[in-house]
């Protein structure tokens, strides 16, 4: 065993216990050009959770998901106390399950879960919005202002363009269980 420059063992962070993407918590952000953390669009290439309610997601471009292969997938998702909040701008803006047919009858397609909790749903806003919002400012107060325009602003029709299900995603309606 080669214990490297360590002097101990890791201790675990078990705050967060129930996250499963990557851990972005408890920022503080006020005066930035964007307040939140913003998604860059593309095809996704692995499996993606997006669970970190306590900052807004914010995407301008759009996310692909293609075939599910070993595995792969978008999930966005609540928690019991609060909800995700992604906000959405411009024309491709938005997220596109895609899937091709390929030689097995069993194929499965691009998938999207959108997991809100009771009172807690995903939501898909305008940044635009600023209505609902994630975080808190340098002085402890929810971040609704996500733009920084310091005004009130209301989402328009066509500010983003949609969740979209193609032909061949896997667009099945089933439940989500989980299990102990």
């Amino acid at each position: 065993t080669d214990w490297g420059r360590s002097t101990g063992p890791a201790g675990v962070f078990d705050d967060y216990s129930s996250n499963a993407g990557p851990m972005v918590r408890e920022n503080r952000m006020s005066t930035n050009a964007i307040n939140g953390m913003e998604i860059r669009g593309g095809t996704l290439a692995t499996e993606s959770i997006w669970d970190d309610v306590d900052i807004v997601h914010v995407l301008r471009d759009e996310i692909i998901v293609p075939n599910f292969m070993h595995f792969g997938g978008l999930r966005l998702e609540s928690t019991a106390t609060q909800s995700l909040v992604v906000k959405l701008l411009g024309d491709d803006a938005g997220f596109t399950a895609t899937g091709t047919p390929l030689e097995i009858d069993d194929r499965i397609g691009g998938t999207i879960q959108l997991l809100g909790k009771p009172g807690h749903p995903v939501i898909l806003t305008s940044l635009h919005d600023d209505t609902v919002g994630a975080g808190f400012d340098l002085r402890n107060r929810v971040q609704y202002d996500t733009n920084n325009n310091s005004t009130a602003t209301s989402p328009r029709p066509g500010d983003w363009r949609s969740v979209k299900l193609e032909q061949y995603s896997n667009d099945r309606n089933v439940a989500t269980i989980i299990e102990s």
